[in-house]
């Protein structure tokens, strides 16, 4: 038996929250397909929240990559992250995400060195391949949707296909401290305009309008959601819209985040990690999406209970359009 057959597995998916959720095919693959292994994940240090409720792997490790983009003053907290991922003794280390450009792939490679795991797997693109033992083709995977593209990685470092996975569960026990705000008569549709790229972001009078108009049609309560950063994007739906909503923009964390969309009866969203966190949960939603496709990062919720709208090139997607399918599913709501 080799140590690489008998060693800790270490996952890295340090990409962004949104990923984290549409990988957990790919994590559940690894526990099938090396049972008894103890496994280690690593995520950037925003996401680690949800990897604690998710419960996917047996220790967990948040990594300072979105601060190491930014400047050098995340550097020691690197390294110290990295020393202690080697002195975890990984005999496999499998990166899952695939690289987005020549410099993520060099500073990935650079990481899966240092942990020391003498197996090294991952999407050989990129400049990536000559860092691992095992690299997935570019061509094994186009075309395919981000959640399998991560699944094949898995497969690749040893995994086998888990069977669909259910529903994650981000209900607070206690309930949280926004609960009070989110009570009362009709349904409760929550407005999600914030997102980590401005070309995916949709015209905050489009939110106003779909809220405004589920409002007079079915007693709608809107609740405007974000997180830190994306305030301004809060108080512009608020602003444009004519009816009242609660505004927890940059007021919750990430596991209240989570909370809060489990009380939702729709979520009106750009293509964003709050998005792949309600599709997660079974939480209706309906998804904008600009400069982005929904074939390769659509949601993966419960069919039927999750519609995306993509605009053409050079357009955009009306809020006429939202605003059907917000209607279709909450007269099916009615219905259940």
């Amino acid at each position: 038996m080799t140590h690489e057959a008998r060693g800790p597995v270490l996952a890295v998916l340090v990409a962004g929250i949104g990923d984290l959720v549409l990988g957990r095919d790919a994590l559940r693959a690894l526990r099938a397909g090396l049972p008894g292994r103890e496994m280690h994940l690593v995520v950037n240090a925003q996401a680690l929240p949800l990897a604690r409720i998710m419960a996917l792997a047996d220790g967990l490790h948040g990594f300072p990559i979105r601060e190491l983009r930014s400047g050098p003053g995340a550097l020691g907290r690197a390294l110290g992250a990295v020393a202690g991922l080697r002195r975890l003794g990984p005999a496999l280390a499998v990166n899952l995400y695939p690289p987005a450009s020549r410099a993520g792939a060099l500073r990935m490679g650079l990481l899966l060195r240092a942990t020391g795991a003498p197996g090294r797997v991952g999407v050989a693109a990129l400049g990536l391949g000559p860092w691992l033992t095992r690299g997935v083709a570019p061509a094994e995977l186009a075309g395919l949707h981000a959640a399998r593209v991560m699944e094949r990685v898995a497969l690749a470092a040893g995994g086998v296909p888990a069977g669909p996975a259910g529903p994650v569960d981000l209900a607070l026990a206690g309930g949280c401290r926004h609960d009070a705000l989110l009570g009362g008569g009709g349904p409760l549709v929550g407005l999600n305009p914030g997102t980590d790229q401005p070309g995916k972001r949709w015209a905050p009078g489009a939110f106003a309008a779909v809220a405004d108009a589920l409002a007079r049609e079915f007693g709608a309560r809107a609740v405007i959601l974000g997180g830190p950063g994306e305030e301004a994007a809060g108080r512009a739906v608020a602003g444009a819209m004519t009816s009242r909503a609660a505004v927890l923009t940059g007021r919750m964390t990430l596991a209240e985040l989570g909370h809060v969309l489990t009380r939702l009866d729709l979520l009106v969203t750009t293509d964003s990690g709050p998005m792949h966190m309600a599709a997660a949960a079974g939480v209706p939603l309906v998804a904008v999406f600009r400069g982005s496709d929904p074939a390769r990062f659509g949601p993966l919720g419960v069919p039927g209970r999750c519609r995306t709208l993509a605009c053409a090139p050079g357009g955009d997607v009306p809020a006429r359009a939202v605003l059907a399918a917000s209607r279709d599913i909450l007269l099916a709501g009615r219905a259940e």
